[in-house]
């Protein structure tokens, strides 16, 4: 299990991951789709269509500059379950 302190700054103890602790998913999730279009880096989405953990339907809505690519044939583990599939995008995205 991981130290509740890995998650804090260790200078201010503040959380590092910018939401409130505390607040269920749904708030966290929000907070993030509230913010993901302010990121000027090139970002790249890749969900398992068969992700029975966070559905891939988490993916619609995302702004339009974020590149969603839906994995065939894999789960919440795409990166594991179709690794070569997931390194070309990668190195597509580069």
């Amino acid at each position: 299990m991981r130290d509740e302190r890995e998650c804090r700054d260790p200078q201010t103890e503040e959380p590092r991951h910018g939401h409130p602790p505390g607040q269920p998913a749904r708030v966290r999730t929000q907070w993030l789709r509230d913010r993901i279009g302010e990121i000027k880096a090139p970002i790249q989405v890749m969900w398992g269509v068969a992700d029975h953990v966070v559905p891939v339907s988490q993916a619609d809505g995302l702004p339009a500059s974020i590149k969603v690519t839906r994995i065939a044939d894999a789960g919440h583990i795409p990166h594991i379950e179709k690794a070569d599939e997931v390194s070309k995008l990668v190195q597509a995205l580069a």
